[in-house]
């Protein structure tokens, strides 16, 4: 069997090349405080890896603080969020590559079912 080129990288930003678990929980509770409501860090932690839908309904459960709707976008190539293989897809697409011959790294179990349901060959680096 022949090797082929990889064609591209994807990297998973959050805790691969920057710790920013920190920001998405504090984000949360700044949020759903703007709104006269209280969070906890153990709720903003529970958001951390999960769709934005998750998260929209959890601030609306907080209070009714919720983001709008339209800044809600997974990707901005499309509408699902992972496990879902559109981000990869939508990034292999972007770049003119076959998800096939891209390499992705990831540190969350969700994470890497995307990139393995998208056809990418995913390495899991643990955060």
């Amino acid at each position: 069997m022949a090797v082929q080129a990889i064609s591209a990288v994807l990297w998973g930003m959050d805790v691969t090349l920057i710790d920013s678990e920190p920001t998405w929980i504090q984000a949360p509770l700044d949020l759903v405080e703007q709104h006269h409501d209280t969070w906890t860090y153990t709720g903003g932690s529970m958001l951390v890896d999960t769709d934005m839908e998750v998260t929209s309904r959890a601030f609306q459960n907080a209070g009714g603080a919720s983001p709008r709707r339209h800044h809600l976008a997974p990707d901005p190539g499309g509408s699902h969020g992972k496990p879902h293989p559109e981000p990869y897809l939508a990034a292999a697409r972007k770049l003119g590559v076959d998800p096939q011959r891209c390499v992705a790294i990831e540190d969350s179990p969700t994470a890497l079912a995307a990139a393995l349901a998208a056809g990418t060959i995913a390495i899991g680096v643990p955060p």
